[in-house]
């Protein structure tokens, strides 16, 4: 099941990370692993970094991004976050006015209806289709064969 509200477009890349503490901002560098229309989440050393935190992100692939820390998980010394992008309210068609991010809203295999995602979910409701006729075949074939070797 899907939970994201937003397609994610898988974007490995290196990013620039300024975070914004009280006593002084701290830069670093991270891994950018995927991003979408309201955010994005990357992987890094740096434990320290909280939730509700702003930050600005940059990277080769897009312009310089405020965003706010949405949630963390630690893995061993790595960590990997989701970052939610500040800006205004979407418009009709969900596209956040200035994104950071318009690679994901141009027609093509990057938007969500993709080629691609359309044939994996074809193909996921033509197997259980054929997995119920399977189904529904084999209990008529036992049924059938059960009333021939009981009558002989």
């Amino acid at each position: 099941m899907e939970r994201r509200s937003q397609p994610r477009a898988t974007q490995p890349d290196a990013a620039e990370v300024l975070i914004q503490h009280p006593d002084g901002n701290v830069t670093f560098q991270a891994v950018l692993v995927n991003t979408s229309n309201g955010g994005m989440c990357i992987r890094h050393w740096h434990k320290e970094i909280a939730i509700g935190q702003m930050a600005q992100i940059s990277s080769p692939a897009f312009p310089r991004a405020a965003a706010r820390v949405v949630w963390n998980w630690t893995v061993g010394p790595v960590v990997i976050s989701g970052l939610q992008k500040l800006g205004s309210q979407p418009d009709s068609q969900g596209v956040l006015p200035g994104s950071a991010f318009p690679f994901l809203h141009t027609s093509g295999p990057t938007d969500g209806g993709s080629s691609a995602t359309t044939r994996a979910k074809l193909r996921s409701r033509l197997l259980g289709v054929a997995g119920g006729i399977v189904l529904i075949a084999g209990w008529h074939f036992r049924t059938a064969l059960w009333r021939i070797w009981s009558s002989s």
